[in-house]
């Protein structure tokens, strides 16, 4: 699945994205094209897992879950590993589905792990991103 920023303001989203309305995301580039390594709905808002890619090296950050509002989605295909999970949530903040390679899908800790930049979930997540990136240039 691929994807193109149309939007980095915090003002254009909806409230429950749950981003200031001052945030800018720097690490985000208008027009450039993404590669969507999951997909997760937290109450009721989906995200997308990216990598961006930014010239400066300081911007130039690990996986991060981006709001859907900000992007236009160029090519719908989902790559062939993914899986699918859903959850009954405990309250409206949990997360209630997930797209994604294997290990985000069944280990919660995992994704927990991306988030706190954790080396071996960083690790595997840079093989899937390979393995997906293959498959989307083929």
């Amino acid at each position: 699945m691929i994807i193109k920023c149309i939007n980095k303001e915090g003002s254009t989203l909806a409230e429950r994205a749950g981003y200031p309305k001052d945030y800018t995301s720097l690490s985000l580039v208008i027009d450039k094209e993404y590669v969507v390594y999951s997909m997760a709905v937290w109450d009721n808002y989906l995200y997308y897992l990216i990598k961006p890619d930014h010239e400066e090296p300081d911007l130039n950050i690990d996986p991060v879950w981006y709001p859907y509002e900000w992007f236009e989605i160029l090519d719908h295909t989902i790559p062939k590993m993914w899986s699918f999970s859903h959850s009954a949530p405990s309250d409206e903040n949990d997360l209630s589905l997930i797209w994604g390679y294997k290990e985000i899908v069944i280990d919660d800790e995992h994704e927990q792990g991306i988030m706190e930049r954790n080396k071996k979930d960083l690790e595997i997540f840079y093989k899937r991103k390979m393995e997906m990136d293959k498959e989307m240039e083929g």
